[in-house]
């Protein structure tokens, strides 16, 4: 499973693909950033709208490359499950 869980909970930060934590604890988060080794494998630069992956080496085994689109703005969003279940929660960038 990665990282130990059963899949990805919300809200989750992913810090260098081997650590995580819930997204509500600054705290925590950035204990990781400080504390969590980079991740080895190709450069990744991010800008004008494109993601390059420069050379290097690769990192052994499989990897993903998610791409993640989101609405500008805020959308209302019906709750089914969980502390929040049957309200209805302002979400943000989406």
């Amino acid at each position: 499973p990665p990282l130990g869980h059963d899949g990805p909970f919300t809200p989750q930060v992913v810090v260098n693909g081997s650590a995580d934590a819930v997204g509500a604890a600054p705290g925590e988060i950035e204990r990781l950033i400080s504390t969590t080794p980079h991740a080895k494998g190709p450069a990744l630069s991010l800008g004008d709208g494109k993601v390059s992956i420069g050379g290097g080496t690769a990192p052994g085994g499989a990897a993903d490359v998610w791409l993640v689109r989101y609405a500008r703005g805020v959308v209302e969003v019906p709750v089914a499950r969980g502390e929040n279940t049957g309200r209805t929660l302002p979400h943000a960038n989406v």
